[in-house]
């Protein structure tokens, strides 16, 4: 027996030559958290997912681009317009390739802001992209310091 979801889908129950589809009241919903990213971020990024999830997708759009400004902005990105924020972001802290993510998040948040259609796919790139940046601002830099705490503690403690 195993079950195959998927958020904001029905269950299917497959058990030998039978498939049964379940709902699930109420749905899961998917949380954000990670290491490093500030609350306020982690918990709007939360929206974007849930959002994602319950097919929303003008919404995930519009909540990720959110996102992805405000963690441009608390790393001292600076501009007239979150394209130019994430420009000004100096390549040692977001290299070219993650600037080039966070330019596909903007645009397809853009799209949604300014009644372009957005698709399924589009919402999935937005979200993939959007948790590699953050990765990169906050989860990396925080399990590098910690690794380097520990490794000290260690030390200390070996004296």
């Amino acid at each position: 027996m195993r079950v195959q979801a998927k958020y904001g889908e029905p269950w299917n129950l497959v058990s030998g030559q039978h498939v049964h589809q379940i709902d699930v009241y109420p749905r899961a919903l998917p949380d954000y958290s990670a290491d490093g990213v500030p609350e306020k971020i982690a918990r709007d990024f939360t929206e974007a997912l849930r959002c994602q999830a319950s097919g929303y997708l003008f919404g995930a759009a519009l909540v990720g681009r959110r996102v992805l400004q405000a963690a441009v902005r608390h790393c001292g990105g600076k501009g007239s317009d979150l394209k130019a924020e994430i420009n000004s972001l100096e390549s040692k802290l977001l290299p070219d390739l993650y600037k080039e993510q966070a330019h596909e998040v903007r645009l397809v948040g853009n799209d949604a802001a300014h009644a372009d259609e957005v698709t399924e796919d589009e919402v999935e790139d937005l979200v993939e992209f959007t948790k590699q940046v953050l990765h990169h601002l906050y989860v990396m830099p925080e399990q590098v310091r910690a690794a380097g705490e520990r490794r000290r503690a260690k030390k200390a403690e070996s004296k």
